[in-house]
């Protein structure tokens, strides 16, 4: 069995559960312009960049829009993410046994740099990870694998002992591109029916992972 020594993260709906305000943001921000989708049609986009989410929502694609769309979504989760958002059960608990044992962690997210430094540590989780990565420092967003490569360079290790966890069908495509494990966070709010590819684990807490980066513990 290969050994892990690096576990990427995704952040929204992984590190954190925000995809139900994601959504309900996306809500807001739709009937302020007048504009329709069914949950379902969001739910199918989280993962993505919110600007693809955006264009992909408005079907005229007008320009505009679009950013009216993402700048009022933008403005209504950061009025309650602090409040409302809290990490994923087993986040916490799995990134400090991950820290004492020398085994690499890293972000790897479709927000940019700067917004996943200050969600992490606004979370305590700085200090836990080793590196992040945001979609400002790659060429193109998920399910390409740049996000994940470039989380692997920074965490100076290779694919082949890496892991990457999310909670999204992107997540699962971007791991798998980059020749890494993949592990699918399993929730109701988010982007995991018709899945491309099949993840190597299934999780319903973060901490299942402690069985998969020391079996024998």
């Amino acid at each position: 069995m290969t050994v892990v020594k690096a576990v990427i993260f995704d952040l929204d709906g992984t590190l954190i559960d925000s995809n139900w305000l994601h959504l309900q943001s996306w809500r807001g921000a739709l009937k302020t312009l007048g504009l329709q989708a069914r949950d379902q049609e969001v739910i199918d986009k989280l993962g993505l960049r919110t600007s693809d989410i955006a264009k992909s929502l408005v079907s005229s694609r007008d320009e505009r829009t679009v950013v009216k769309l993402v700048e009022l979504k933008k403005q209504l989760f950061e009025k309650a993410w602090r409040v409302e958002v809290k990490p994923r059960h087993g986040a916490l608990r799995i990134l400090r046994i991950m820290k004492a044992r020398g085994v690499k962690s890293a972000v790897a997210s479709s927000n940019n740099a700067d917004r996943i430094l200050e969600t992490v540590k606004y979370f305590g989780m700085n200090l836990l990870l080793d590196a992040i990565v945001g979609f400002d420092e790659v060429k193109a967003g998920k399910p390409d694998p740049a996000l994940v490569m470039t989380a692997i360079k920074k965490l100076a290790t290779i694919p082949k002992e890496s892991i990457y966890v999310g909670d999204s069908r992107y997540d699962i495509e971007a791991g798998r591109a980059a020749g890494t494990q993949t592990a699918l966070v399993l929730q109701p709010v988010a982007a995991q029916s018709e899945l491309k590819v099949e993840p190597d684990y299934r999780l319903k807490s973060l901490y299942q992972l402690k069985r998969i980066i020391w079996p024998n513990l």
